[in-house]
């Protein structure tokens, strides 16, 4: 046997080179690969380790060979090439055959793991398949419903010329995407745990919502304080808008009853239905990022009804419910921080000009 150094990257054999010898791995590691004809990707095949054997199928046929096998660090290998046991062919016992039954029990064990893994890989890729087929489903109905919104939106426009509040329709349409949501999600054969319907982690998930919507809601007296100091016909605007001054008691309770009722059907249609569908749908490396913005354009274009600039305001905080869903995969932290707020950023603050 002679030892051979192979550096890192470096091939130690190429798929279709001539099968002259089996190689023994001293130390170092390298990866069996194969390339495709058509793309020209590599694609890791196995990854073998310091007392792995390469090569060995040599010994069995003289075909090229199968793969390719390259150095993922400095390698130290015994060569034996398969001339040098022929030559000890006059011998009672071939040393050749010896070392070629041996060598075919190596293989065996190495199909028998390989097997194993093909059905592991064939059982992710059905998984995987029949995810994204239901998510694909949801995401069609939601879509679906979207179109409705678009012709909603104009009967909402032109009522809104005519009578004093618009209420009346906007809340049929929200229940109307929440019936559609839950009738898809329920559909799609999946609990609807993994829709964020679910109380597991809601202590953490709870208390990281009071927490963290600490910082979004000075941000919001920040954005206040900005829009006064930088508006023209904004001096008199009081920092902090307090609404109950300007509203009875019971219109206040019932608007407050009413917006901590219909926040967390927001959260179930954003988050739950849409953030999900794409997270499971999406198997780019940015998946989860790209889920939380198209899940919150969506969310921002359902408030479009009341005004261009709520919707472009809610996008902030949607944001930060999509962060917050996707940490901790339940609704309920995110529907507290949604109801929390909202009512501050409402009934606190107020930003009273953007919803003319």
């Amino acid at each position: 046997m002679r030892e051979v150094h192979v550096a890192k990257d470096e091939f130690i054999m190429q798929e279709g080179d001539t099968s002259e010898a089996v190689f023994l791995l001293q130390t170092g590691s390298a990866e069996v690969s194969k390339q495709d004809p058509e793309s020209g990707h590599w694609h890791v095949i196995a990854t073998m380790q310091a007392g792995d054997s390469i090569g060995e199928v040599a010994l069995l046929d003289s075909e090229p060979r199968s793969a390719s096998v390259r150095a993922k660090e400095d390698c130290v290998l015994y060569e034996l090439k398969i001339e040098n046991l022929e030559s000890f062919a006059s011998m009672p016992s071939k040393p050749s055959d010896t070392v070629k039954i041996n060598l075919a029990n190596v293989i065996t064990n190495r199909l028998r793991h390989t097997n194993e893994v093909t059905v592991q890989t064939l059982e992710a890729r059905i998984a995987e398949e029949k995810a994204r087929f239901a998510m694909g489903t949801i995401v069609c109905w939601l879509l679906g419903g979207l179109c409705v919104y678009v012709f909603a939106l104009q009967v909402v426009s032109y009522l809104s010329k005519v009578v004093a509040t618009t209420t009346f329709v906007s809340v049929p349409i929200l229940i109307f995407f929440a019936v559609l949501t839950f009738f898809s999600i329920k559909r799609s054969g999946y609990a609807f745990s993994e829709f964020g319907i679910t109380t597991e982690g809601w202590k953490k998930s709870v208390s990281e919502a009071i927490l963290f919507s600490i910082p979004v809601m000075v941000a919001i007296v920040f954005g206040k304080w900005l829009f006064i100091k930088l508006g023209s016909n904004t001096a008199d605007v009081p920092l902090f808008y307090l609404g109950y001054t300007k509203q009875g008691i019971g219109t206040l309770i019932i608007t407050t009853v009413a917006y901590s009722a219909f926040s967390p059907i927001q959260e179930f249609i954003a988050r739950g239905g849409i953030q999900s569908a794409f997270q499971n749908l999406l198997i780019s490396k940015y998946s989860s990022l790209i889920a939380i913005v198209i899940a919150n354009l969506m969310f921002s274009m359902t408030h479009l009804h009341i005004s261009t600039a709520i919707a472009l305001v809610v996008f902030i905080p949607g944001l930060f419910w999509g962060w917050l869903y996707h940490r901790h995969k339940t609704l309920l932290g995110v529907c507290i921080s949604h109801i929390i707020i909202g009512l501050f950023a409402i009934r606190v603050v107020g930003f009273p000009d953007l919803s003319s």
